[in-house]
């Protein structure tokens, strides 16, 4: 289980959940509804949900070998978790996942075209996500649909966008 520890902050004290790094080395953190945080794995690319305010945690998503989930986005008006999958540069998949941030299930999975080196932050604006390749000069665009579902395999061959 979590090891609690307290931290100091400027503002108040709080508890933090502390995963045990045996099974798990961690990577990636971004802040959901509330006092929710999800953290990403660099072994499998599990991703777990903890509360800042009881300390509580849970895995949300498995891990699957040769997976890994380094940079993580909330897109709170969908309640989506985008994560960038590393790359063959270095490990991981090269792939940008989509999960529901509720249940964990995951929805999508993109796989940029052309090379990939390392994807590593995730970024989310109203049309687009954003993620940055961390070995090479370039910036994966994935378009969003203006109704809200994922982008279509139609829609992404016509405007996938390297930056």
């Amino acid at each position: 289980g979590a090891r609690l520890e307290r931290i100091p902050n400027e503002r108040h004290v709080g508890l933090v959940p502390r995963a045990p790094l045996a099974d798990r080395i961690e990577e990636g953190i971004e802040s959901g509804r509330g006092t929710s945080v999800f953290v990403g794995s660099l072994i499998d690319g599990a991703i777990w949900r903890g509360d800042l305010r009881t300390g509580s945690r849970e895995e949300l998503a498995d891990g699957a070998t040769g997976r890994v989930s380094v940079g993580i986005a909330y897109e709170a008006s969908r309640d989506r978790l985008w994560v960038a999958g590393g790359g063959p540069g270095f490990f991981g998949a090269g792939d940008v996942r989509v999960y529901d941030a509720s249940s964990g299930t995951l929805l999508a999975t993109f796989i940029p075209p052309g090379a990939v080196g390392f994807l590593n932050d995730v970024a989310i604006t109203h049309d687009a996500v954003y993620v940055t390749d961390s070995f090479n000069a370039q910036l994966v665009v994935i378009p969003l649909p203006a109704d809200g579902s994922l982008p279509s395999e139609e829609l992404l061959g016509s405007s996938w966008r390297w930056c």
